[in-house]
């Protein structure tokens, strides 16, 4: 529920439905965990957002961990009810993601911002966001998804060998994270409404013209070996193309690839 503190630092931004429910704790463990939690509890309206200002055990890809210096960045998740998405289509959750992010953020970093594949925001091949996505399934069609965000906003420094950027540091200056929070939900909406009544063609072309590392040689590595290819596509359920030095070109889910160099 609302507390008179959520409705002083985030509040509802001009949409429709997404993040007109605001559930708000200054901690917890991890956004997408703790919107588990309040479903098993309730049904939440469509669009609701949980968001923390430390999240002390974020989650990413692949179990990897999603670290975020407290008050200085937006992590935050949405809950939806995509039952208009088979299982095979899930992937599209992804582009509309990602892409809400990269729409906004061009704006404050019109160069050098990629989408690199599944979902990741990337600034000067440093990482700047991610998005684990969550889904609920039945009978083959999604029932819940549960869309975390974590975007680097406000924080300058990182543990060593982390390979990180932040808006901040891209940018020279600080951002409001509510007005920030705002914008993204604005563009997240969007994309989501389009989906809904246009399907998702242009949505994954525009996904495709900002990728990382599209159409250029690059080392990869999956389970048996590193070499060479070019990104050239993804598939229709999210899998990425490359297209190897003989020609040939081998698709990946997620966890089959590693990009290396």
């Amino acid at each position: 529920m609302l507390n008179k503190s959520t409705k002083l630092r985030y509040t509802p931004p001009s949409t429709q439905f997404i993040g007109q429910r605001i559930i708000y704790a200054a901690t917890c463990a991890s956004t997408n965990t703790w919107a588990a939690q309040c479903l098993l509890q309730e049904e939440l309206p469509a669009g609701t957002v949980v968001i923390t200002d430390h999240q002390y055990q974020g989650r990413g890809q692949r179990g990897r961990s999603w670290s975020s210096e407290p008050y200085k960045n937006l992590t935050f998740s949405v809950v939806l009810y995509p039952t208009f998405l088979s299982v095979h289509q899930s992937f599209s959750l992804n582009i509309i993601t990602t892409l809400a992010l990269h729409q906004v953020l061009a704006a404050y970093i019109p160069e050098d911002l990629t989408i690199k594949w599944p979902n990741d925001l990337y600034c000067q091949d440093q990482k700047l966001s991610g998005v684990l996505i969550e889904n609920t399934v039945e009978q083959q069609r999604l029932k819940v998804s549960v869309i975390g965000i974590g975007l680097n906003v406000n924080q300058v420094q990182w543990a060593p060998g982390v390979c990180a950027t932040s808006l901040a540091t891209a940018c020279e200056r600080t951002f409001d994270l509510p007005r920030l929070l705002a914008q993204l939900l604005v563009a997240f909406e969007r994309n989501y409404s389009q989906l809904q009544t246009q399907g998702i063609a242009s949505l994954r072309a525009s996904y495709l013209e900002n990728m990382y590392w599209l159409h250029e040689t690059h080392t990869f590595q999956d389970a048996t070996h590193t070499f060479q290819g070019k990104i050239r596509d993804i598939d229709a359920i999210g899998r990425l193309a490359i297209e190897l030095a003989t020609g040939f070109v081998k698709y990946y889910d997620v966890k089959g690839i590693t990009f290396v160099a």
